[in-house]
């Protein structure tokens, strides 16, 4: 469930990120600026760098930095201190070179700090009877490009953003790649057990890993029968255009030198491929989301002429169930269109594309955010934002959501607009859950209802939801829907007691 209380941080500054770089120096005579809204945050408390407490160290880094300043300015006292590697991929490098850092790191609040989450790989090349990875769907700047056969998301490190103090926690010690550096370096990593609870609920299942597991799961899936010819393979689906003007994909390949896809089966073309988000998902359609990667499937063809929805893959990030890999497979009797067809059949709608040449005059540019794929029934909901971004300054702002529902695409300024336009009719609050509301935990059955007699109903309810859904009123599915829901919930009550 959601939680929108204000993290609590008691020191919000960064002085470690990874958009900083070259050296600063701390506690100087110049009184530092805080920002808007924050009280003034004083001088630096922390231990980070090198205090420059003397001449000598004071010359050694003007001439390490070619910068005189660290000797002329009367702003640095006996207790500044000199701070640099402020890059908190670049700190965990230089603690672990040996492992392979993420180039995604997030922030998280944990005890009033702002510590920096930096996932990292063991990796290898030379681990036997093991299929080198196809890398070719990374992006250039990617942690894992480079030639592997091995992977495995075993550390999660941690940089302080006020003192830079990184610290490696092992979380999966089974690894025999990290059990060969643990054995180095016995006091280099941290049990997880060790890890603050505050930061194990925050951690996120990376996506390059993601990436990398999609794209072997679609090959590898297969019976030893079908393998080579590929018989009921799965690619990972093609991307929707990523401009608003309806333009192409382009791809963004890592520098893959040695690392080659393999060559002795059919293999898909090298078009760019959908790039995975993180959501809130909700299994099989229940009220409780988790957050989840999600990365769509379309049948294989060499040509990529197959572009239908024949399955999805999620990834947790739960704490329950960390790590743990969902592939959901369609009917293929009926299977839906696909994310690249889906976003192209948005972008080309008259009424969209009129929006993008509106909104996109007066130094604005226009881009569509994530095509997000919502399950309904026997059929799919795809909702794509519209973002309108000054090209001089600001940040992009939602001014148009698309939905596309069997073909028939709907805008508006908001989803429940964009909604109506697919569902005539439609005029539910969009929560948590589209059409749901929390259930009244005051609401009682009649005296004398049974928990058999509540599912009855429920199971009554569900099934004029789908009859109401299959019509296009979506109206009256939302309205069957929510019903159905809090009679189980009831029956749940009755149970329980």
């Amino acid at each position: 469930m959601y939680d929108d209380s204000i993290a609590k941080v008691t020191r919000p500054e960064l002085y470690f990120s990874p958009t900083l770089t070259g050296y600063s120096v701390l506690d100087t005579s110049v009184t530092e600026q805080s920002c808007e809204g924050q009280t003034d945050p004083g001088a630096y408390q922390g231990v980070a760098g090198v205090q420059l407490n003397s001449t000598i160290r004071r010359l050694a880094f003007a001439l390490d930095e070619f910068d005189y300043n660290l000797i002329g300015s009367s702003a640095i006292t006996d207790t500044s201190r000199f701070i640099s590697v402020r890059d908190v991929r670049q700190r965990v490098s230089k603690v672990a070179p040996f492992l392979s850092v993420d180039n995604d790191p997030y922030a998280v609040a944990v005890d009033g700090r702002v510590v920096w989450v930096v996932d990292a790989y063991t990796t290898s090349a030379r681990y036997p009877y093991a299929q080198f990875a196809d890398t070719k769907q990374l992006t250039a700047n990617s942690g894992l490009d480079h030639t592997f056969n091995y992977v495995r998301n075993s550390v999660k490190a941690t940089v302080d953003a006020y003192d830079g103090t990184v610290t490696l926690y092992s979380v999966d010690d089974a690894d025999p790649v990290l059990q060969v550096w643990k054995s180095a370096f016995p006091d280099l990593f941290t049990p997880m057990s060790k890890m603050p609870k505050g930061l194990q609920a925050h951690l996120r299942y990376p996506e390059d890993l993601f990436r990398i597991q999609t794209a072997a799961y679609s090959k590898y899936r297969l019976d030893a029968n079908d393998f080579f010819d590929r018989r009921g393979a799965w690619s990972v689906a093609l991307a929707p255009p990523d401009q608003a003007n309806g333009g192409t994909s382009t791809a963004v390949t890592a520098d893959t030198t040695g690392a080659v896809a393999p060559t002795d089966f059919a293999n898909e073309s090298d078009a760019a491929r959908f790039v995975p988000y993180y959501t809130m998902f909700h299994p099989n359609g229940d009220a409780t989301s988790n957050f989840e990667l999600y990365r769509p499937f379309q049948p294989f063809s060499t040509t990529d002429q197959r572009k239908e929805l024949v399955a999805y893959m999620t990834a947790s990030s739960d704490p329950a169930n960390y790590g743990q890999l969902i592939a959901y497979t369609l009917p293929p009797s009926s299977l839906p269109e696909g994310a690249n067809t889906v976003g192209a059949a948005m972008a080309s709608d008259p009424a969209v594309s009129a929006a993008v040449t509106l909104l996109g005059q007066k130094g604005s540019s226009v881009a569509f955010g994530d095509l997000n794929m919502v399950p309904l029934a026997d059929g799919v909901v795809w909702v794509r934002p519209l973002y309108v971004e000054s090209d001089t300054a600001g940040q992009p702002l939602l001014r148009r959501v698309v939905v596309n529902y069997n073909g028939q695409v709907g805008l508006g300024t908001s989803l429940e607009s964009a909604l109506a336009e697919v569902f005539p009719g439609f005029s539910a609050d969009i929560g948590d859950v589209a059409g749901t509301a929390p259930a009244d935990p005051g609401t009682k059955p009649p005296a004398g209802t049974t928990a058999k007699d509540l599912l009855a109903q429920a199971d009554q309810l569900f099934t004029d939801a789908e009859t109401a859904l299959k019509s296009g009123d979506l109206a009256t599915y939302a309205t069957k829907e929510a019903a159905a829901r809090d009679l189980v919930r009831q029956a749940l009550d009755l149970l329980n007691k």
